[in-house]
């Protein structure tokens, strides 16, 4: 797998997923109850699941350009998540995230969240981002209004109706030149 490219925050270091991050990836995100119930699906994948998912990642960068990113505390080098733009649930690209129950409310959805959305509208020839939320996951949904999201009603998506956000790239660059966020 490519480790390239890779997006550096003020306390975050956004790269490339490799196979080495089968077993933390698991633990930190798609092995954990609490996390999971944030997610698609709601509950804990087996390890081989995770592997499967490595592929994907590998596969959407190659396909699109873009993907997600595994997350990593710039002073420790810690694996916290993952984030990144990608097309699955929804006919558009749209926004992921996931982070570690252990680096909760600290940020760093939102942090990783504007250095991914900034590589893809540079990225891709598209207009708009979307994103989604599971219904009660007010925590993402504040997440994606502090990005400058717009709330859009509710959608279908992941086999149920959901909370439909966008960003547009005129409102993104726009809010990133006045320093919001």
């Amino acid at each position: 797998m490519n480790a390239t490219p890779s997006l550096i925050t003020p306390r975050l270091r956004l790269r490339r997923f490799t196979d080495a991050d089968l077993e933390v990836y698991h633990r930190v995100i798609y092995g954990d109850a609490e996390v999971m119930k944030m997610l698609p699906g709601g509950v804990p994948r087996p390890l081989e699941s995770v592997e499967w998912m490595l592929g994907w990642h590998e596969r959407h960068w190659v396909e699109h350009g873009v993907g997600f990113f595994a997350l990593e505390l710039r002073d420790s080098g810690a694996f916290i998540g993952h984030c990144g733009v990608f097309i699955w649930g929804l006919p558009s690209y749209e926004l992921g995230y996931a982070i570690g129950r252990a680096h909760w409310g600290k940020g760093y959805a939102a942090e990783a969240g504007r250095a991914c959305l900034g590589h893809a509208f540079e990225a891709l020839p598209v207009d708009q981002i979307d994103a989604v939320t599971l219904p009660g996951n007010i925590a993402s949904q504040r997440v994606l209004l502090r990005l400058g999201f717009q709330p859009v009603g509710e959608r279908e998506a992941y086999n149920s109706l959901v909370p439909a956000f966008t960003q547009t790239r005129t409102a993104f660059f726009s809010d990133s030149a006045a320093g919001e966020g």
